[in-house]
């Protein structure tokens, strides 16, 4: 089975658009599928691919649940919407975002639904910080993205450029999950509390 090589680019396309694409511009300029998806909250754009009402369209309460008016419900409701839109897509190769906080909350929502080993790069304001509740148990790598992802600049440029290779690196060169139907044990010390678990294959 060949293995996917679209790479989403996602963001909110109201204070990001310039930024996001110039990482898809980026990564196309190295031969590789790219797709914009737009994820503002407040002023969707028809210059993304992927418009913000279609994704919104993937929640459970239609787009009406995620366009309410209030920031802090409607960005809890895209990420939801985010998710189901990814996890409908079979083309998937690799996600990078860019956000600050809120854009970071909803683009590793999307994230975190993923198998592991998909390539998964955020570019984020908060990357510097504590970023476990963005991450979880994935392997998502957080950027920290410097200055503010408000436009271009020869700092964000460099940052920008980096993450966008980065991706495109992981999805051309990505490797193929192994099948093994057998359990794993896992073995884990924290403090004097030693943990075993079994998961499935």
């Amino acid at each position: 089975m060949s293995i996917a090589m679209t790479i989403y680019v996602a963001g909110t396309f109201d204070t990001k658009g310039d930024e996001l694409c110039y990482v898809a511009e980026l990564i196309r300029a190295q031969s590789m599928p790219a797709v914009l998806v737009d994820l503002s909250t407040a002023k969707p754009s028809a210059d993304a691919d992927i418009d913000a009402r279609e994704v919104a369209g993937f929640h459970p309460g239609g787009v009406a649940a995620v366009f309410t008016g209030d920031r802090g419900s409607a960005v809890s409701a895209m990420g939801v919407a985010f998710e189901r839109f990814i996890l409908s897509r079979d083309d998937v190769g690799g996600i990078i975002g860019l956000g600050g906080s809120g854009g970071t909350a909803v683009v590793t929502q999307a994230m975190r639904a993923l198998p592991v080993g998909t390539p998964r790069v955020m570019v984020s304001t908060v990357a510097a910080g504590n970023v476990s509740a963005y991450v979880g148990p994935n392997d998502i790598a957080m950027v920290n993205s410097i200055t503010d992802i408000a436009g271009l600049n020869r700092i964000s440029r460099t940052v920008l450029a980096n993450a966008a290779n980065s991706i495109a690196g992981m999805v051309r060169n990505r490797r193929e999950a192994e099948q093994d139907d057998r359990p794993a044990l896992g073995l884990t010390m924290f403090g004097n509390m030693a943990r075993i678990g079994i998961v499935p294959g």
